[in-house]
């Protein structure tokens, strides 16, 4: 099979379409030359393609270039993602996933990669009083008062206006009845979290959802 044939018709097509992002049409950018490879960021070495499309070239580039690193860790990636953003992602097959996985896996990660994933280094000489911990924090070994504890508590409903919500919240509609909050509608329901959530999640009950 000629690849780079296939892989030049692909590019070629999404040059000659002067295709434009839009909420019409949904389109991912690629690098016609990898950076890992020298391509650089101008709009001459950028094309817009499908997702399918994005992820067909992808996989031709760990077979014209099977010793590329970089290469072979984007396609496991791309097999890989998650999120909420995947409606028009494609979902490679388990033999596609098998390959990229263990074409990765023979390559291995290179160094500057493995660098991207390993965590910093704690840097301790900027830390000041507060950021210390165990023995070395000031307040190790101490409580609130009684007193210091009420005046927090004060100040914490006060803060809280009457319908306040965390951040974090979302309101649920069951049977069309929404509730503000998933602490609300568990004890209005008489359910626990975990099981609201198994069954806003659950096919069994399609009247419940997030709104």
């Amino acid at each position: 099979m000629d690849y780079q044939l296939i892989y030049d018709k692909i590019i070629t097509r999404s040059i000659v379409e002067c295709r434009q992002k839009s909420s019409a049409q949904y389109f991912e950018r690629h690098h016609i030359v990898p950076r890992c490879m020298g391509g650089s960021d101008n709009k001459s070495n950028l094309v817009l393609l499908t997702a399918r499309e994005h992820f067909i070239v992808h996989w031709i580039l760990i077979r014209l270039y099977p010793d590329n690193r970089k290469l072979a860790h984007a396609f496991w990636a791309m097999c890989n993602l998650k999120g909420k953003s995947l409606d028009n992602r494609v979902t490679p097959s388990s033999r596609t996933y098998l390959e990229a996985k263990e074409h990765r896996s023979k390559l291995g990660m290179a160094e500057d990669q493995k660098q991207k994933l390993r965590k910093p280094k704690r840097d301790t000489s900027r830390m000041g009083k507060h950021d210390k911990h165990g023995i070395k924090n000031p307040f190790h070994g101490k409580t609130h008062s009684e007193e210091a504890k009420q005046k927090m508590k004060a100040a914490i409903k006060e803060n809280r206006k009457e319908g306040w919500l965390p951040g974090n919240a979302r309101k649920i509609s069951i049977d069309g009845v929404v509730f503000n909050s998933l602490k609300e509608c568990c004890l209005t329901i008489g359910l626990s979290a975990t099981a609201m959530i198994g069954r806003l999640k659950s096919d069994k009950y399609p009247t419940w959802v997030y709104n």
